[in-house]
C-alpha cells in the first residue's frame, strides 16, 4: 500500500477502518500513532480483511484466490480464542489448521 499511496497510505487505511469500528479509543490510538507501523498495530484482525479486500489488486499476487482468503480469514477470526472464548470441535480444529496453513504458506512463516 505504501507503494500505491506513499504518505497517504495511513489516511487510506483510516478511511477503511473508521467505518468499521465504534471504538473511539482505537481511532484515537490509530490517528495518534507516530508512524504507519505503529498505526497498523492498532488494527483489529477483522479490519485486516477489510483493508486487504479493498486493496485486493495489491495483495492478489500474494494470496491468489480471493475466495479462499475470505473464507479462511473469516474462519480464523470466528475461532480466535483470544477474542471469542468458546470450545472447538475436532472438525473445526482441522479446518482451522487448513486455514492457518494457507496463510503460513502465502506469508512464508
Amino acid at each position: 500500500m505504501i507503494l500505491n499511496y506513499g504518505t497517504k497510505a495511513r489516511d487510506t487505511i483510516f478511511s477503511y477502518i473508521e467505518k468499521a469500528t465504534l471504538d473511539k479509543n482505537q481511532i484515537a490510538r490509530f490517528t495518534n500513532a507516530t508512524n504507519l507501523e505503529k498505526a497498523m498495530e492498532e488494527l483489529y484482525f477483522s479490519q485486516l480483511k477489510i483493508i486487504i479486500t479493498k486493496e485486493w489488486q495489491s495483495f492478489q499476487k500474494l494470496f491468489a484466490d480471493q475466495n479462499k482468503f475470505t473464507t479462511y480469514i473469516d474462519y480464523i477470526n470466528e475461532y480466535r480464542k483470544d477474542a471469542h472464548a468458546k470450545s472447538i470441535s475436532e472438525d473445526d480444529f482441522a479446518t482451522l489448521h487448513i486455514a492457518f496453513s494457507f496463510f503460513e504458506s502465502k506469508l512464508n512463516i
